[in-house]
């Protein structure tokens, strides 16, 4: 009798251990479970934004927390790109302080030498069809004005006689032009803005992004997107899609 009895009262223990286990077990599931699903919905978070910087649109969706505080930081670091760094029509940029003093080795940052840098190179092995030193031929269309026009050819064809990559002068972070040249990198500044901008995400808690600055795209992150080829011929179309990622 009294050993049924203690086998009674074990198994009763049995019992309310089990029990325990169980519900421990249970809520160690669902505790897991929530930081999967908060994970996944934090990735999955989306802001999205849109603003004119570098003559552009800049069309800004990325995937993650913080995304709006993101956005302001990737939208001041395009206008440091333009206004400290790029930009040959911003009062001392760097660009600015090359073209007004030709001649003169100009002490500029290391950012700006390695655009020059790299520029200089891709001139190099295209044999000079790509050239930063046609700021005078720009200039005479005025582009950032107000009165775009065609110039004369005799205009045209003296403008051109100042254009010519080997004249720039490159060490470590001077940069010197000749007389009467002046540096354009408008074809490469917006592409220089998404290596910035990716630089920056890496600081951030974005999971995935994609960029656009002007025709420059950056893509960003473990997510495929689905981008569209302009059609040139009319704006509401496109010519494709292409499904990319980073």
């Amino acid at each position: 009798m009294q050993n049924r009895v203690m086998f009674l009262k074990i198994a009763e223990a049995i019992k309310k251990v089990d029990k325990r286990a169980w519900i421990a077990l249970a809520l160690c599931l669902s505790l897991i479970i929530g930081i999967v699903i908060f994970d996944t919905v934090k990735k999955n978070r989306e802001f999205q934004t849109t603003s004119v910087a570098m003559g552009t649109i800049i069309n800004i969706k990325l995937y993650g927390p913080d995304g709006e505080e993101t956005a302001q930081l990737i939208a001041e670091n395009i206008n440091e790109t333009e206004r400290a760094l790029l930009s040959r029509n911003e009062e001392n940029s760097d660009i600015d302080r090359i073209n007004k003093n030709p001649d003169t080795s100009v002490s500029v940052s290391y950012e700006t030498a390695d655009i020059i840098s790299k520029s200089l190179e891709v001139s190099k092995n295209c044999g000079g069809v790509f050239d930063i030193t046609i700021g005078e031929i720009t200039k005479l269309w005025n582009f950032d004005g107000e009165n775009q026009s065609v110039p004369a050819k005799e205009k045209i064809d003296e403008a051109l006689s100042l254009v010519g990559y080997p004249y720039v002068e490159l060490s470590d972070t001077s940069v010197k032009i000749k007389e009467g040249q002046s540096l354009d990198l408008g074809a490469v500044g917006k592409g220089a803005a998404c290596d910035r901008i990716k630089t920056l995400l890496e600081s951030t808690k974005t999971d995935s992004a994609i960029i656009s600055v002007g025709g420059s795209l950056l893509l960003y992150g473990d997510r495929e997107f689905t981008v569209g080829i302009a059609n040139p011929q009319n704006s509401q179309t496109t010519l494709g899609t292409l499904e990319l990622s980073d």
